[in-house]
C-alpha cells in the first residue's frame, strides 16, 4: 500500500532505530548523525528519495547495539528537509515525519539496517449515519451558513 500522504513512497527504506524516541507524521526533528553506518545511510538516501524510517529499539538493546537489536514493527518515516554535512563527515539534518509504516522484513545488505515496509497511512474514519449527521450539524453551526453548501 502506498502512502495516502505521499503516493510515490518507496517500499524499501533505511531504518534508524533509537531508544526512547518516536517520530510522528507532520512533526519535524533535528538529528545529528555521527556513527559511520548512519553517515553512510544519510549519504545514500540524500542522493535518492531522502526517506529514513524511525522506530524504537526494544528491551535490552544495549547488549546488541552494534548488531541488530530487536525493534518495534511500527515506525514513522521522515523525509530529509534540510541537510548539512560537517567537515569531519558527520551530518546535521532536519527530518520531517511523513507517514507510518510496518516492517515486513529486514534486509542486511548495508552497514545500516534496511527493510521492506508497508505504508500504513491514516486510519479510515468510519461513522454510523447518525454520528456523521451530528458532526455535520456541529460543523455547520461552527462554520455558519456557507458550510451547508459543502
Amino acid at each position: 500500500m502506498k502512502s495516502a500522504i505521499v503516493p510515490d513512497l518507496p517500499n524499501i527504506i533505511p531504518l534508524f532505530p533509537l531508544p526512547n524516541f518516536v517520530l510522528f507524521p507532520g512533526l519535524s526533528v533535528p538529528l545529528h548523525i555521527f556513527e559511520p553506518r548512519y553517515r553512510e545511510m544519510v549519504g545514500d538516501v540524500a542522493q535518492t528519495h531522502g526517506i529514513i524510517g524511525m522506530m524504537m529499539l526494544k528491551g535490552e538493546w544495549e547488549r546488541d547495539y552494534y548488531a541488530y537489536p530487536d525493534i518495534y514493527a511500527i515506525g514513522c518515516a521522515g523525509k530529509i528537509a534540510a541537510l548539512s554535512k560537517l567537515p569531519d563527515g558527520r551530518f546535521n539534518l532536519m527530518l520531517e515525519g511523513i507517514d507510518e509504516f510496518r516492517v515486513r522484513r529486514e534486509m542486511r545488505d548495508h552497514s545500516y539496517r534496511t527493510a521492506e515496509i508497508e505504508w500504513c497511512g491514516p486510519p479510515a474514519l468510519e461513522l454510523e449515519t447518525a454520528a456523521l449527521s451530528s458532526l455535520r450539524e456541529i460543523f455547520q453551526q461552527f462554520i455558519g451558513e456557507n458550510a451547508a453548501e459543502l
